[in-house]
């Protein structure tokens, strides 16, 4: 399991690296997904807003990973790798 943690607005420039460190069946979870749910507010252009609208993107449209958002505080985004 890989957590990733801090400003969604940094999680992009890393994301390839954590997914190198995550196997097959292993883990990656995002904290903070949701942003206070600005996320689903359309009007909300915010930076850290639209970045984490692009990180969800970028996982969902990634096909080895299978991802899940869940409710919990500011949202966790776990993507389990597939292949």
């Amino acid at each position: 399991m890989v957590v990733c943690d801090g400003p969604p607005r940094d999680y992009a420039d890393h994301l390839p690296a954590l997914l190198d460190l995550v196997r097959v069946g292993g883990t990656l979870t995002c904290h903070g997904l949701l942003v206070g749910g600005r996320v689903a507010d359309r009007t909300a252009r915010d930076p850290q807003t639209v970045a984490a609208r692009e990180i969800a993107r970028t996982v969902r449209e990634d096909e080895t990973l299978l991802p899940a958002v869940l409710p919990i505080g500011d949202g966790l985004l776990v993507a389990t790798k597939r292949s």
